[in-house]
């Protein structure tokens, strides 16, 4: 979370939250109120304008678990410090048993916190919720911008030209940056990702638990829906399913 005077941009996880921190870091002109990455508000404050970015449930998993097989994540870090599961030990082969046990009840002896919100929102959703919806105050996301990470350069691009050019140092020289720059905080294992794959069974599992965040991807659902249907076998390359991306 990165907060200015005049606008507040939060970071979901594996969202391009690193991206844009580099970005409003070195554009904006109102200086940085507040900072926690990952980090959630309890209210909403009049006057200010909320951004946050919003990534396709599959590949956000799919991101998520590639990050944690290079150990650089919490999630896996908090998973093997306060439980005996190993969801990580099987490479790329085990994305199936781990967002399986993301989205089961034994996910909360790990994180305790999610428990309240286990029976309503998948895992993916929880997270993106948290932020959205002012840590589950408000029933439904109160924002004001949603970046889609899928056409993240051209919806930031919009942001800064449209939404926040009072609040940018240069316009011109936002828009190049966001242009050229090159991604980043990407996982080597997303170069190998299309070896993934997922049983019928979760992404069944998936498609109901993560609905909230599926609205922003009815495209991406009714793909999914498709594949439990026409999908010979018991597993789908998790490659069918997720929407394509430019990345960052």
């Amino acid at each position: 979370m990165l907060r200015y005077s005049s606008f507040c941009v939060f970071q979901p996880y594996k969202s391009a939250s690193t991206f844009l921190e580099a970005f409003f870091r070195g554009h904006s002109s109102e200086s940085l109120l507040a900072y926690e990455k990952h980090g959630s508000l309890p209210c909403k404050e009049a006057g200010v304008k909320y951004i946050i970015t919003v990534r396709d449930p599959i590949d956000l998993y799919l991101s998520q678990y590639c990050y944690g097989l290079e150990g650089r994540s919490g999630l896996r870090n908090t998973i093997e410090a306060k439980t005996e599961m190993d969801v990580y030990g099987d490479g790329l082969n085990g994305f199936d048993r781990w967002l399986s046990y993301l989205n089961s009840p034994e996910i909360c002896s790990a994180l305790p916190e999610y428990s309240p919100f286990f029976s309503r929102d998948g895992f993916a959703t929880w997270r993106f919720m948290m932020l959205a919806t002012f840590e589950y105050k408000l029933p439904e996301p109160a924002i004001d911008v949603f970046l889609r990470f899928e056409r993240l350069r051209e919806d930031l691009s919009n942001l800064v030209s449209d939404v926040l050019p009072n609040s940018i140092l240069s316009v011109p020289a936002a828009l190049l940056w966001i242009e050229n720059a090159p991604r980043l905080n990407y996982s080597r294992f997303d170069l190998q990702r299309s070896a993934a794959m997922i049983s019928k069974k979760t992404l069944s599992k998936i498609i109901e638990r993560d609905r909230r965040l599926f609205d922003f991807y009815p495209e991406s659902k009714a793909r999914c829906i498709d594949a439990l249907q026409v999908q010979i076998g018991s597993e789908i390359p998790v490659a069918k399913l997720i929407t394509k991306t430019a990345g960052t």
